[in-house]
């Protein structure tokens, strides 16, 4: 299995979750999770086998990633007690590989669905590049402060479909009396981002596609810091690869609308924004065109 049909592995992953919760409720379903996790397994042997390279060809001298740095970590503490372990060194490559990848892909596939069913919005963003980069050299980090109709329209389609609409669970670690409700330690607690970032109190028409909700009277990025908008979660357990994530985003996106324009393929008009679910709620299923500019 090449990289390619590993990111495929994932996205399918993240498709049939969907129906996993059913296994619980439903028994007779459960004849169907042979499948499921046939394909969750050959991601793991995928993962494994890259870890396992590594791991043979491992140099002290040479560290250039998270893998030979926690490789390195792990043989300085062999007669120790320690969370450092080869089962959790994999683990951890399969918490980046999935939580690096889908998230992204999905976040940016968003992004492109409401920009192509929004001409006016391509446009714009369009006349931004051809300013600040133009049409010939690559985008870099440092042109985010200078482009911000394109951070507004990322922070947008982050708010009006984030990649999961729950946070991750979280527990209370001491009682606590919030809004007059008491709520004991150890709570179960899970916060519906969704909601905040829906809410008409802090966004107008929340329904409405509109990255002009994100930009003041000067053009300049607001509202970035909003205790409403919260596609990263909040607080200490903040998703940890949120800036990485937004260069990436950025740069994959200015690249695509540099070069080309964009259009729904065969005439194709979208009706029904609710999305595909799963773990994460992906577009409705769509083909574009894509004229080079």
């Amino acid at each position: 299995m090449n990289m390619s049909n590993l990111f495929e592995k994932i996205n399918e992953n993240f498709n049939q979750t969907a129906t996993i919760a059913c296994f619980n409720f439903l028994p007779f379903t459960r004849m169907f999770r042979k499948n499921i996790f046939a394909n969750v397994n050959d991601c793991n042997r995928v993962i494994q086998k890259l870890v396992g390279e590594r791991e043979n060809n491992f140099d002290n001298e040479f560290i250039t990633n998270i893998v030979d740095a926690y490789l390195d970590e792990m043989t300085g503490n062999r007669q120790q007690s320690t969370y450092f372990s080869k089962e959790n060194l994999d683990a951890l490559v399969q918490d980046l590989f999935v939580a690096g990848t889908e998230t992204i892909s999905n976040t940016l596939n968003w992004a492109i669905f409401y920009i192509v069913a929004h001409p006016t919005i391509q446009k714009n963003i369009h006349e931004e590049i051809d300013h600040v980069i133009g049409k010939d050299r690559p985008p870099c980090n440092s042109d985010r402060s200078r482009m911000a109709y394109i951070e507004a329209v990322l922070l947008e389609s982050m708010r009006c479909h984030c990649a999961g609409p729950i946070l991750l669970p979280r527990a209370t670690t001491q009682d606590i009396t919030f809004h007059g409700h008491f709520i004991p330690k150890d709570t179960f607690i899970l916060v519906n981002m969704w909601s905040a970032m829906k809410d008409e109190q802090y966004w107008p028409e929340p329904e409405k596609f509109d990255p002009e909700r994100f930009l003041d009277e000067n053009r300049q990025l607001r509202n970035v810091n909003h205790p409403a908008m919260m596609p990263f979660s909040v607080g200490k357990r903040a998703c940890t690869g949120e800036q990485i994530a937004k260069i990436q985003l950025f740069l994959v996106l200015v690249s695509l609308f540099q070069k080309f324009e964009f259009r729904f393929a065969n005439g194709w008009i979208p009706n029904d924004l609710r999305g595909q679910p799963g773990i994460t709620l992906r577009p409705p299923k769509c083909q574009y065109e894509a004229f080079v500019r």
